[in-house]
Parts: C-alpha cells; structure tokens; sequence
C-alpha cells in the first residue's frame, strides 16, 4: 500500500496495486471514440469522460482535475485489468510522434461490476500541450496489456475541463481571476510524493478503516513556504484532516507563484489528500 499524488491535483491514494491482463487481441488495435467527450460537473473534481470500442473492448477513459496544481489524473476503467500481478508504473506513449513519459499508477476494484480501474498520477499540463488534435496514445503497463486510444476532439474537451476546474476552485473561495493574472502558479520544490507516506497513515485510522479524501488549501508565501494549511472539503474524519494540514505544513515547500512581471508573489494551492484501505 503506498501513497501516489493524484493532480491538477495533488491527489494521493492509498491502494492496492494490480496489473493489466494479458491482451486477448493485438495490441497495436486503436479504439476509436465510441461515445462523445462529456464533462461531468461534480462538488469534488471536474471529470472529461469518454468511451472505446465496445462489448469485450470497452475502456472508459476520464481525466480528473480539481486543483490549482499543474497535474491531471489519468482512469482506465476496463474488464480487462486484472489483479494477477503487480503494476506501480506506466507508460504513455504518443503516436506516431513517439514520445514517452511514465507515471506512478494504482489498480482499484469496482465493488459492483466486473472492472477495474487503473490511475495513472501526475500527468502534467506539459505533458497534454503535446497532445495533437487527433492524437493517438498508447497506455503501457508494466505488465499486461496495452491500450491505444484515439483522441479526436481532444482540445475542445480539455478546454472544457480546464473552464469547469475553475468554476469548482471559485466555490471553494479560491480567487481565480488572481490566479490567472499570474504567469507561474505555486509549484511543488521536493518530492511532493513524500508529503505523506503509507508510514503517515495513521494507526487508529487504520484500525477504524477510516477513509475519505480530505481536501485542502495551502497559502504559499512569495518565498515558497506553507504560511496555512485550509480545510476546503472533510474527508468526514478530523483525525485525517488534522494528519494532513500537520504533514503538509511540515513538508511541502514550493516554487513560489510569479506574477505577470516575473516576481514572486503569495498565491494559494489547492489539492486533495485520498485515504483508502487496500483491498
């Protein structure tokens, strides 16, 4: 069990891994959009939702955002993920132009169907202004199968994505015309992965399998340091919600935010911390 950030978030869960199952057909098959990009409008996260081919090639992709971090998370949701072996990392490549970044991933089990999901965290801005309109990506685990998308419509969609996150991080009290005043937002300076740690959970939390995802809002001085650490949404237990703002007050130092002239200025960052049981 380990903790991985999930961002435009710093999302960082607690779950078991697992690994793709070995492919039943040819790999280098891409599915095409078999439904239209949605964006559903949630309390919690902006989620960009499509479906692939379908019957036995059904996948489910979604890209959720929810923070003023330059991350986004990445869902496969498939019948085809198995729990036979391992998998804490893969692989996007981007076709036909061959470029390549890994991320740290999870497998987590849907309690009410035969699927799975596979996350894949830290997916940057950087990485989707790569992205062609027509973009075809290749998903790669470690072990398993591999999965080839085609992304058509992709930049409307994500333009879409990015106008709902701020309409969430605006409920939230976030000033966002501010931040879009400036020209760099806060951004992480040491392993944000070592924020909070599977060591961090804490033991009666554990023992009361207390869960929940508890997010937060950090004022993040012109120097870079956490001046205070907001609860926005409770995970519902004061007990990880304390864990949370303590270790992230303790730990997390960032680039300061720049403002249009190139100084450092205060500005906030805002992201979750997800707290789940193995299974």
């Amino acid at each position: 069990m380990s903790l991985y950030p999930r961002n435009l978030l710093l999302r960082i869960a607690v779950v078991a891994a697992a690994v793709a199952a070995a492919p039943a057909h040819a790999d280098d098959e891409v599915l095409e959009g078999y439904s239209p990009w949605t964006i559903d409008h949630g309390e919690l996260e902006c989620r960009l939702k499509r479906v692939f081919g379908e019957g036995d090639d059904f996948v489910q992709l979604a890209i959720m955002r929810a923070s003023t971090s330059q991350r986004v998370t990445f869902e496969l949701l498939s019948d085809r993920i198995s729990r036979r072996r391992p998998s804490v990392r893969a692989t996007i490549i981007l076709l036909p132009q061959e470029i390549e970044f890994t991320r740290p991933t999870s497998i987590e089990t849907l309690q009410d169907r035969d699927a799975r999901l596979m996350n894949l965290y830290g997916i940057t801005l950087e990485d989707l202004a790569q992205f062609r309109e027509n973009q075809i990506i290749a998903v790669r685990p470690r072990h398993g199968r591999e999965f080839r998308l085609r992304l058509d419509g992709f930049e409307q969609a994500l333009r879409e994505l990015d106008q709902c996150n701020d309409e969430l991080l605006a409920g939230w009290g976030v000033d966002v015309a501010y931040l879009h005043t400036l020209s760099v937002w806060p951004q992480p300076r040491n392993d944000a992965v070592a924020w909070v740690t599977y060591n961090d959970y804490p033991r009666e939390a554990r023992r009361n399998h207390m869960v929940g995802t508890t997010y937060f809002s950090l004022a993040v001085d012109a120097e870079g340091n956490v001046e205070d650490c907001t609860i926005v949404v409770s995970s519902g237990s004061e007990l990880l919600d304390g864990t949370t703002c303590r270790l992230l007050s303790e730990r997390a130092r960032f680039m300061p935010a720049r403002d249009a002239e190139g100084n450092p200025v205060a500005a906030p960052w805002v992201s979750q911390v997800r707290y789940s049981i193995p299974d």
